[in-house]
């Protein structure tokens, strides 16, 4: 039986290891922007919401004062499409081609 002659290692060149650095940067970046999207970003201080209170009445007079309530606007009615009526849209694309 004829031996088997081992083949000599490749040897890499830059290519390789410039690739190997951006996938590794890819998928560390997708690991970190999950674990801050699931702890809702809790690495950095979110700022203080400042509360306002509304005075329950006007100063100098007995009973608190109050806006009217505006009215909505009446709601306009949309066309009914009838029973026998079929709207079909239809695209295309021959590439390069000349016939559409």
């Amino acid at each position: 039986m004829p031996r088997r002659i081992k083949s000599k290692p490749q040897k890499r060149d830059w290519r390789w290891y410039a690739s190997f650095a951006l996938n590794a940067a890819v998928a560390l970046s997708m690991v970190l922007g999950s674990v801050l999207l699931f702890t809702g970003g809790a690495i950095a201080p979110r700022p203080s919401v400042p509360t306002i209170s509304v005075p329950t009445e006007a100063p100098g007079a007995s009973q608190p004062t109050v806006a009217p309530t505006p009215t909505p606007p009446e709601p306009t009615p949309t066309p009914k499409a009838s029973a026998g009526v079929i709207a079909i849209a239809v695209a295309g694309d021959s590439r390069d081609g000349v016939v559409v």
